[in-house]
């Protein structure tokens, strides 16, 4: 994991936050993929569970969800959030399959089925969309990790030459990697 960087940067911004405000995060690890499964996504799930655990946050960890899963999780997420309060602190941390196309960013749920650029409306999840549910949350700070795996399964139907996802803007008061 070569974020060490931005969790600095992070831990720093946490300390401007009250101690007393709640803090939580979702952690979501995707591996278990039909075709093209990758080995460290649950494990860094894992360790970014703990490291989160340590840091006080309330934790929430998924791994290999399927894109049901991961709408349900990550509205629950945004939901518990608001409920906490405009002092409270989200962390969202996505470590799987993720693929720019058109300049849209898009995270792969472990049962989808692309073959063509039209599935991904229906078989993914916009990042965009997990960024609003997180804006709209209305924490105080948030810290959103997007740790996308940089090979395209898709390039069948993708022109793209560029790794990795495309630049997004963050919510307001959002740290985003």
């Amino acid at each position: 994991m070569k974020l060490a960087p931005f969790f600095l940067t992070a831990l720093m911004a946490l300390t401007a936050f009250s101690a007393a405000a709640e803090r939580f995060a979702l952690v979501i690890g995707n591996g278990g993929y039909k075709t093209a499964a990758l080995a460290n996504p649950p494990n860094d799930a894992a360790l970014t569970a703990s490291a989160m655990r340590d840091a006080g946050f309330n934790v929430t960890t998924v791994v290999d969800a399927d894109q049901t899963k991961m709408k349900q999780v990550i509205r629950a997420f945004s939901e518990r959030v608001r409920n906490a309060g405009p002092d409270s602190v989200a962390a969202f941390y996505y470590a799987g399959h993720g693929v720019q196309v058109d300049g849209k960013n898009y995270l792969i749920p472990v049962n989808a089925t692309i073959s063509a650029k039209p599935d991904l409306e229906y078989e993914t999840i916009e990042a965009q969309w997990v960024l609003d549910m997180i804006g709209a949350s209305g924490a105080g700070l948030s810290i959103i990790i997007l740790d996308a795996c940089r090979d395209n399964p898709f390039r069948s139907f993708t022109r793209s030459n560029s790794r990795g996802l495309a630049r997004m803007d963050a919510p307001r008061w959002a740290l985003l990697s």
